[in-house]
């Protein structure tokens, strides 16, 4: 009697674990999908967002410039920073 509760409550342990962790790996795929989210919508919004260029080639663009606001992953705090993204064809 004795070994099957222990066994009861040993499996009732490693159920409660595995609930934990499944809840963590949820969690955490959240906040990361959250982040390539907020990142994606940021530079779509910088490409939407171009003035006109001067340049002789109007048609070809090479350069993204504007900012981009991220939060330190450890802090909190907001960061603002210029970005320039280079486009490939």
């Amino acid at each position: 009697m004795t070994q099957e509760i222990a066994f009861y409550i040993l499996s009732l342990l490693t159920v409660c674990t595995l609930v934990f962790v499944v809840n963590g790996m949820i969690s955490l795929h959240k906040k990361t999908n959250n982040r390539i989210t907020e990142m994606r919508n940021q530079l779509l919004s910088l490409i939407y967002n171009i003035p006109e260029s001067k340049s002789k080639n109007k048609g070809t663009l090479t350069h993204l410039t504007g900012e981009v606001e991220m939060t330190h992953p450890k802090t909190g705090e907001k960061l603002k920073a210029k970005a320039r993204f280079k486009i490939k064809n």
